[in-house]
Formats: structure tokens, C-alpha cells, sequence
């Protein structure tokens, strides 16, 4: 009987582990719209984008709060990180993941890209 309770507390921490990065893909999501769109004058549909996504993370009616509470995030801190990323570090950001997830490919994948990009 223990067993299966460890195994159901094992289970829970795990999807609770997994939607909380869930959650956070979607902010970090929102807050790279926001720093590269913000500034935008030309492009409607980007500006909407960095609308969009000012207003999931400063709205206090987006739920985005409450994320945080559920998930004992720091809703200020994460809100000024998004406040003040800048594009260039988004760019920075998406390179290294480019990297990580080159890495991970075979090795006669990896140098396919290589050779790709010469």
C-alpha cells in the first residue's frame, strides 16, 4: 500500500512538474513576442503580437498571477525580466536553443547543418 502511494506522489509531483514548465514556456513565449514586437510601427500583425503579450504578463485579469501563486513563481521578478528583455538578448536566446538542439542530433546530422551553414 505504501508503494502505490509513493508511486502516486511520484506521479503527481511529475505532471505537476511538467505543466509548471508548460506554463513557463508560454511566458517566456510572451515575453520574447514582447520584446521583439513592442517597438514595432510598420508590422500590425507583430504589434498585436507584443500587445497580446503585454497583457498576458501585466493584466492582472489574464491569470498569469494566479499561474504564479499556483506555481510559487515570483510575479514581479518574472514580469520585470519580461519589462526589460531586449531583442538582442531574444536573438542571443534563440541561437543558444538552436545550439541545444543541434546537439542533440546525430553526429552526421549535426555536420550536415555544419556544412549547410559554410
Amino acid at each position: 500500500m505504501m508503494e502505490m502511494a509513493l508511486n502516486n506522489h511520484t506521479y503527481y509531483e511529475e505532471r505537476y512538474r511538467r505543466i509548471k514548465a508548460l506554463w513557463l514556456a508560454v511566458f517566456v513565449r510572451a515575453a520574447r513576442d514582447y520584446a521583439l514586437w513592442k517597438e514595432e510601427k510598420r508590422d500590425i500583425e507583430k504589434r498585436k503580437l507584443a500587445d497580446e503579450a503585454k497583457r498576458f504578463i501585466f493584466d492582472v485579469t489574464s491569470g498569469f498571477s494566479d499561474m504564479c501563486t499556483t506555481f510559487d513563481l515570483p510575479l514581479e521578478r518574472l514580469q520585470e525580466w519580461a519589462d526589460t528583455l531586449t531583442r538582442a538578448e531574444v536573438r542571443k536566446i534563440e541561437m543558444l536553443e538552436r545550439c541545444e538542439r543541434v546537439k542533440r542530433l546525430p553526429p552526421e546530422v549535426q555536420q550536415h547543418l555544419l556544412d549547410d551553414e559554410e
